[in-house]
This record gives C-alpha cells, sequence and structure tokens, in this order.
C-alpha cells in the first residue's frame, strides 16, 4: 500500500498538479507523506488554490513538503497536517487501548472459550468445555453396563 509519494525535482506543472488534486481529494488510504519539492516548473496561484482545497478534503496527509509563494499557502498545508496527524495519533491511540483491553479480558480474547493445541507444527483449536457422553448397553444376562467416552 502506498504510504509515500516522492515528487521532488520532477517536471510536473500546472495540469500534473490538477490530476495530484484529484488523487488527493479522493483521500487514499494511508497516503501519509507528499513530497513536492524543488519543482521544475511553477504552479500557478489558481491551481494552488485548486490543490490546496483538494488537500483540505484528505484526512490521510500528515507530512506535505512543498515549495509555495504565498505565506497563506503554508499555513493552510501546516493546518490541514496538524489536524491529519491529531487525527492518525488519536485513531492510534484508541487502537491500543482496544488491542490491550482485548488482551485483557479473557471473554473478548476468547469469546468461544478455545484453546490451542499444538499438533505437530500445527495449531489446531480444541474446545474446552466437552461433555462426556454416557452410552448405556445391555449385557446378556440383562444387566446394564454403562460407558464414559
Amino acid at each position: 500500500m502506498l504510504t509515500e509519494l516522492v515528487l521532488d525535482s520532477n517536471p510536473i506543472t500546472d495540469k500534473g498538479i490538477l490530476l495530484l488534486s484529484d488523487f488527493i481529494a479522493g483521500n487514499p488510504a494511508r497516503l501519509r507523506v507528499l513530497k513536492l519539492s524543488n519543482l521544475w516548473s511553477d504552479i500557478t496561484t489558481p491551481v494552488m488554490n485548486v490543490f490546496l482545497a483538494a488537500l483540505e478534503k484528505n484526512t490521510q496527509i500528515t507530512n506535505l513538503s512543498m515549495d509555495t509563494r504565498l505565506i497563506q499557502h503554508r499555513d493552510i498545508i501546516s493546518k490541514v497536517c496538524e489536524r491529519n496527524w491529531k487525527r492518525f495519533a488519536k485513531m492510534r491511540k484508541l487502537q491500543k487501548t482496544l488491542l490491550g483491553e482485548i488482551k485483557n479480558n479473557p471473554k473478548l480474547a476468547n469469546p468461544r472459550g478455545i484453546t490451542p493445541a499444538t499438533v505437530g507444527e500445527e495449531q489446531v483449536p480444541v474446545e474446552t468445555n466437552v461433555e462426556s457422553t454416557t452410552n448405556t448397553e445391555n449385557v446378556e444376562n440383562g444387566d446394564e453396563k454403562t460407558q464414559t467416552d
């Protein structure tokens, strides 16, 4: 899965930035880092505004390096990356908390009461609550014999 897209020092023009804007507006999962520094062409202000609007829709990118002429553009990039980083950190913390609760609570960790039994190299689940069965057989003299499996 793509987590980092490095496009530094490339001949990307306004048309390429518009295509990239469509891509990041789609909020690609797990894309955290986007590098667009030292591009060979200048990006016009209207195209930069389209790119920033697309970036504001994105909730995944936490690190964006890009040369910009206007302070306002840098501020927007900084705010979006900070917002996304806080969201990402909150989700990771929640994930760790939930995993910790599952590990510490036997009912959550193993709701069916299944324990692994090793057979050779392979792990095979075995039910822990196995009920024994009782069979009654008639013996020739009429007595009953009880057998437990």
